[in-house]
């Protein structure tokens, strides 16, 4: 078995893609904005936890697309965050939502996926997703873009530090550079599961109880 099928099965345990988790398959159009809508709440320096809460709130809110949060009362957008888990960053998130819609309207007719059109390089694009509000840095965007690796182009950001650290503990990190070069769709996916494997378990030094634990050279 190759050693990325080894680690695509650990998702039975602790999950795969993000997006995937809230809901986000990518089927429709309009998915591609509701997943940077969840970047940003996980681009923020809240737990995971809240950043799920806070978008579960705004689809329940019927919040999820450009033209609905621009409709949207400004009040209404921070209670809904508030009432959600996101208080500390209220008004200031209200304010980058309201921004974010407000510059995809103007600059590209209100669909994401123009954005993509338009860039002619990875920097062009990330380039392009910083400028649609004040605060959206390398964090939210390589959330973002991470999950749409192989899918879109020019969407391929740096491996996050956690990610390789996983790579490295499980002795794969090699392994990640062929995959982006010839499976960049599965190598999202095994990105994801790595990043998991480093918050849930590695960060929290819980390696007794880690599902990887007979791959990790921590244990070899």
């Amino acid at each position: 078995m190759r050693i990325e099928d080894e680690i695509l099965q650990l998702e039975v345990y602790i999950g795969g893609l993000y997006r995937e988790e809230m809901g986000i398959f990518l089927i429709e159009e309009g998915d591609y904005f509701k997943w940077f809508l969840a970047s940003l709440f996980f681009g923020a320096r809240i737990s995971e936890t809240c950043a799920k809460r806070a978008y579960a709130g705004f689809v329940k809110s019927n919040l999820t697309s450009v033209e609905k949060i621009l409709k949207a009362d400004y009040d209404f957008l921070v209670k809904v965050l508030d009432d959600n888990s996101y208080a500390r960053y209220d008004f200031k998130t209200a304010n980058k939502l309201k921004e974010t819609a407000g510059n995809l309207q103007n600059m590209y007719g209100g669909d994401i996926l123009k954005l993509f059109e338009s860039s002619t390089s990875y920097e062009n694009l990330a380039g392009r997703l910083k400028m649609l509000a004040k605060g959206i840095g390398d964090t939210t965007v390589n959330i973002y873009l991470r999950e749409l690796r192989g899918m879109m182009k020019y969407a391929d950001p740096p491996i996050s530090q956690i990610a390789e650290t996983s790579a490295d503990n499980l002795r794969v990190k090699g392994r990640l550079e062929t995959l982006r070069v010839k499976a960049p769709i599965q190598l999202s996916r095994v990105e994801a599961i790595l990043i998991r494997l480093g918050k849930y378990y590695c960060k929290k030094n819980r390696c007794p109880v880690c599902p990887a634990r007979d791959m990790c050279a921590k244990f070899h």
